[in-house]
């Protein structure tokens, strides 16, 4: 492993989002359990990052003698030639590494039976008057009850059915999952028993390279742990917990031989196959509209009139569409992408009443890319909150002059790369929806009193850490009682689709939502993503990616 990605990580976290609102009031005690060789690079960087935290005390330092296991078993020939290959100039992220906090005091545990702790060894644990026990160790099973005031935390890599599969991640490529999920779990009672207290969900990246879909789950440990411990100093008590998973004691199943040679000619064809389709063709954004259909059927969200697509000049793909009705005209909103330079400004369409669009007028162009040009009134004003993550702001503008001028009105956020800032004025407060690019990529809420700020952190951030439900696909809106948030789902790829949430809580201190359908890239034929969502009083408007023709 690099020896960079512990500073790199820790850089990382100070720029991230919920670091930046921490509030904590105590000290934790903390303690590291781990197998007498040490613990692998990933879980040793984010217990590095620990250490460097005042809020965050790592006393002492628990290793095992060197077990020896029955059950010990090796990968096949064929699959240990495609791991080699895989990892070739990559981090290793699953060797061993010793390099614990030099702070901490160790002990030598005197040995356990199997693979349980002995009581003697719980003793001494237990004598430490502990918060919380990190467990880097391997393969425990046995009573870990009262070894730590918050109980031993340890990480599940993949989804719990995966949990006998070596090595992590690779069963998520294989099957073609669309996400690829870590989880910090609890263990109050047995550690073969934990509670969710946190799970992150990122894209699954299927390549052939298998390996490289380590990097975002593993990635993300550290700002998982180091949050929801410094969310424990802060509350003074566990986090409630989620769902209960039982990890089994299953021994390692590594892939077969002829599951890898499957795996390889599966995704040599695959690969062969989209280049194909891709030969002299470029992917492009493109806006389409429609008559409304009423309420949405989130069971069919496409159902209804086609799409009509709307062209952009040449040079040019349009995205990201909000339309917006006022005085019974309907204006059109769009990121104007000069495909030559990839650098996005922001333009305006007027719609009439046969569907047909006008002249593109560009209404804010900057010398740093700009996208989803949210726009919204409020007591008879029009703002606009425009993508800015380039310029690391979130900014609030006003109309001047409707829908051509628009003036700068509040910076609601500066050094902070968010997009797709979405806004939404609910029971006399203002609620503002936004997303990190990571990593991890995750989904943030504000409060607001006024429209122009002082953003206040909602206490249940981060709302999401789901690829499949993260970034706004649009603006907020009602239906049958029931407020709808478009989120995208990027985890077949940027911008797939859109899913619906419905919100199920929203307050200052609470906030909960369910997804109820969603838009799948399948209203035009030969889509490969559709990722905005909006509509007013008599048009519906959506954005599709797809492949064209390169111009010669």
């Amino acid at each position: 492993m690099e020896q960079s990605l512990p500073l790199q990580t820790h850089l990382n976290l100070e720029s991230s989002l919920w670091y930046r609102f921490r509030k904590s009031h105590r000290h934790l005690r903390i303690g590291v359990l781990s197998d007498a060789g040490g613990a692998e690079p990933w879980l040793v960087s984010a217990i590095e990052l620990l250490a460097l935290q005042p809020e965050l005390e790592i006393l002492f330092l628990f290793q095992l003698p060197v077990r020896r296991s029955s059950q010990e078993s090796s990968p096949p020939w064929l699959f240990r030639k495609l791991n080699t290959w895989s990892r070739s100039g990559a981090n290793d992220w699953f060797g061993l590494s010793n390099s614990f906090p030099s702070s901490a005091q160790r002990h030598t545990l005197s040995g356990c039976e199997g693979s349980e702790l002995s009581p003697e060894d719980q003793a001494l644990i237990r004598s430490r008057q502990l918060d919380v026990l990190l467990c880097a160790a391997s393969s425990l099973t046995g009573d870990c009850a009262n070894l730590a005031r918050l109980g031993v935390w340890s990480f599940l890599l993949g989804e719990p059915e995966f949990a006998g599969y070596e090595p992590p991640y690779w069963r998520e490529v294989y099957e073609g999952r669309s996400v690829s999920r870590l989880f910090l779990l609890a263990h109050n009672e047995r550690f073969e028993r934990g509670r969710v207290v946190e799970s992150l969900a990122t894209a699954t990246i299927p390549s052939l390279h298998f390996t490289r879909n380590q990097a975002a789950p593993l990635g993300g440990a550290a700002t998982v742990v180091n949050r929801n411990l410094l969310k424990a100093a802060e509350r003074e008590t566990a986090s409630p917990g989620g769902d209960k998973i039982d990890l089994g004691t299953a021994s390692p199943r590594w892939p077969s031989n002829v599951e890898t040679l499957a795996f390889v000619f599966r995704k040599l064809g695959r690969s062969a196959l989209l280049r194909a389709q891709g030969r002299g063709k470029t992917m492009r954004w493109f806006t389409g509209i429609r008559p409304g259909s009423g309420a949405v059927d989130f069971q069919n969200p496409s159902r209804g009139k086609p799409f009509f697509e709307i062209n952009a000049p040449p040079d040019h793909s349009y995205a990201d569409p909000f339309i917006v009705e006022r005085d019974s005209r309907h204006w059109l909103f769009v990121e104007d992408i000069v495909e030559s330079t990839g650098r996005g400004c922001l333009a305006c369409l007027e719609v009439n009443d046969k569907g047909a669009v006008g002249e593109p007028v560009v209404i804010l162009d900057k010398p740093y890319h700009l996208s989803y040009p949210h726009v919204f009134s409020h007591n008879g004003e029009f703002f606009m909150i425009p993508e800015s993550c380039e310029n690391a702001t979130v900014q609030l503008y006003r109309a001047t002059r409707f829908p051509f001028e628009w003036e700068l009105e509040s910076l609601l956020m500066e050094d902070a790369e968010l997009v797709d800032t979405t806004a939404f004025h609910y029971d006399g407060k203002w609620y503002f929806f936004t997303s990190t690019v990571g990593p991890p990529e995750e989904a943030y809420l504000f409060t607001a009193d006024r429209i122009d700020g002082p953003w206040q952190y909602h206490p249940a951030n981060p709302v999401c850490t789901d690829a499949r439900n993260l970034r706004g696909a649009g603006g907020i809106f009602m239906q049958n009682n029931a407020l709808i948030r478009p989120a995208q789902d990027c985890s077949i790829g940027y911008g797939y689709a859109v899913a619906f949430n419905e919100i199920r809580r929203l307050s200052p201190s609470e906030y909960e939502e369910r997804e109820v359908g969603r838009l799948l890239p399948t209203w035009s034929p030969g889509l490969g993503g559709t990722h905005t969502f909006n509509f007013d009083s008599k048009y519906e408007t959506v954005d599709g990616r797809k492949l064209v023709r390169r111009k010669s």
